[in-house]
């Protein structure tokens, strides 16, 4: 299996909850198996609704071997048996997710994310023993415009060593939108990409993740 490169954020108001799961299955059937981890980023939804998403997104993303995580509900990704949970900046510490995550029942491997919008601050989230850090707004981009000005890559050269030195992959999140810009993020040291716009309102959303896992490759 290809290692997992691209991490696709959901967001079905740029498509639509009933459509998103056929968006992702396009998207993932375009690149190798393993090749992306999706977080599915639902705030707006009501928990029964979040769950009924999540039990069809799950289907999709398992079958076509990618891993999926649940923002920032572990009672949500548990019950749907996500394979990891994606903290915000502002949420519960790694150290009490994974505990709470084993009380549980989550298997060995359950993943943790986060969410951090400073180099520093991916540094201390990989330090607790994150398994992913999603640092941005790299470019500006108008679903991450309330943390402030883009970070700019200066941000992923001085994460990128000690987050992968703690043994946790960093991803660019924020503006990246373009093969050129996967292209940056891997030359400055991120493991890989985040991104939202570009898959979910991608007109074909099979090439769009097609171009960005060669870019990522």
């Amino acid at each position: 299996m290809a290692d997992p490169r691209l991490y696709i954020i959901t967001d079905s108001r740029a498509t639509s909850s009933r459509a998103l799961p056929s968006v992702l299955a396009a998207a993932l059937g375009a690149i190798p198996a393993g090749a992306a981890l999706v977080q599915l980023r639902e705030p707006h939804l009501a928990t029964r609704e979040l769950v009924a998403l999540a039990r069809d997104v799950a289907f999709i993303v398992k079958s076509y071997g990618g891993r999926l995580l649940i923002n920032d509900r572990l009672d949500v990704a548990l019950a749907v048996g996500a394979e990891g949970v994606h903290l915000r900046e502002s949420s519960m510490s790694v150290a009490r997710a994974r505990a709470a995550a084993a009380a549980g029942g989550a298997p060995e491997h359950f993943l943790i994310g986060a969410s951090v919008h400073s180099a520093d601050a991916a540094v201390a989230r990989a330090t607790e023993g994150a398994d992913l850090v999603v640092l941005g707004p790299v470019w500006a981009t108008p679903s991450k415009a309330a943390y402030g000005a883009p970070l700019g890559l200066d941000a992923v050269d001085q994460a990128a060593g000690p987050v992968a030195e703690a043994g946790a992959a960093l991803f660019g999140v924020g503006g990246v939108d373009r093969g050129d810009r996967v292209r940056d993020l891997r030359a400055r040291g991120a493991f890989g990409a985040a991104m939202i716009r570009a898959v979910m309102s991608a007109p074909d959303p099979a090439k769009a993740a097609a171009d960005l896992w060669e870019a990522a490759a």
